[in-house]
């Protein structure tokens, strides 16, 4: 019935074509068409709430997003069922606070989560939900929230190895191997945890656009890391891998595209070659200064390139001006933004 309506038709035919925002007028008034008719908390205005969840998710416009989950949270509490739909909510919840950096609330919809997947056996949320209450512990940067993060996300993988060869469900567990990197002792420990997330990705994902972007998150984490110990064999064989990976899946003019290229920048500048060095940074450049926003990656940019010009006598002071630029910047990002940008995040949106 809620297919077949104008307003829902309008709004499909929109996200089908990638136009979420123009889908937000016609899915408002289908909203306000269903609360009149059928009540406001009628299975109907149920299915209409959750839609415009999955396009503010799409959006990422988290403050649209929460009052929405919020809502439907109380629908769902009121109808005093414990069912998959209300962990998915909860979860969900835990998910759009993680991508904020929330920590606290994060931990605590997170663990109502567990509890109650935990009741019915069900192996898939109760591992998404140790995913998030691990990665909301690593949040919160203290030595007793370690502990427990690192238990969570192993339980995380030890579930997973249990439960039937789903494809989703490889999407979590290379999603905790790659956050149990953040928790690694040294570097050697990390790599060891990334190849292993990367391999998983590999051999039991579709490749899919999700999929594929995720890996070559990973893949650009593993080239860090290869900077860092001067492998630059390796360095370049996973920062390639991630470039073709993005240049695939995504618009030419993606600010995701800026982390393989900067750190293809970094790894040229280690290698002496500067000019190569340079024109790496410069495309980065290009598709993060038009967005308006303060970005790690931007300031990670800004860093590389300006340590690169101060090495020329010539061009020493721009290079110092565009360091302090970058100083400026990090003061700006919002919290936990470095930390945030080497760990998996689910998508917030409802299943």
């Amino acid at each position: 019935m809620v297919d077949e309506t104008a307003e829902i038709k309008e709004a499909n035919l929109l996200m089908a074509k990638g136009k979420f925002r123009a889908a937000e007028a016609p899915l408002t008034r289908a909203l306000e068409v269903f609360e009149h008719a059928t009540g406001p908390d009628s299975v109907i205005t149920t299915d209409v709430l959750k839609r415009i969840v999955r396009l503010y998710s799409g959006l990422s416009e988290h403050a649209k997003a929460q009052p929405l989950l919020q809502r439907l949270l109380e629908i769902a509490m009121s109808l005093k069922e414990d069912n998959r739909s209300m962990t998915d909510i909860q979860l969900a919840l835990s998910r759009l606070h993680l991508a904020q950096a929330h920590s606290q609330k994060a931990l605590e919809y997170a663990q109502t989560a567990l509890s109650q997947a935990k009741g019915r056996q069900d192996f898939s949320q109760s591992a998404s939900a140790l995913l998030c209450s691990g990665t909301a512990r690593i949040l919160a940067e203290d030595e007793a929230s370690k502990g427990l993060a690192k238990q969570d996300l192993q339980a995380c993988i030890d579930v997973l190895t249990q439960s039937e060869n789903i494809a989703h469900l490889y999407l979590l567990k290379g999603g905790a191997l790659q956050n149990l990197s953040v928790l690694a002792d040294n570097a050697a420990a990390a790599r060891e945890l990334l190849v292993d997330s990367v391999d998983t990705f590999g051999k039991h994902m579709p490749h899919d656009e999700e999929t594929d972007l995720v890996k070559a998150r990973v893949y650009c984490l593993l080239g860090d890391i290869d900077i860092t110990q001067k492998k630059y064999a390796e360095a370049s064989s996973h920062l390639k891998t991630a470039l073709t990976i993005c240049e695939k899946r995504l618009d030419p003019e993606s600010e995701l595209l800026s982390l393989p290229l900067t750190l293809l920048g970094r790894m040229y500048h280690g290698l002496a070659q500067p000019v190569t060095a340079e024109g790496l940074f410069r495309s980065s450049l290009a598709k993060l200064e038009d967005k308006n926003t303060v970005t790690a990656d931007l300031v990670h940019t800004l860093e590389a390139y300006g340590a690169l010009l101060k090495m020329w006598d010539r061009r020493k002071t721009e290079g110092e001006k565009m360091c302090q630029r970058a100083a400026e910047l990090r003061v700006k990002l919002p919290p936990h933004a470095e930390l945030l940008h080497r760990l998996y995040l689910q998508k917030w949106s409802l299943e």
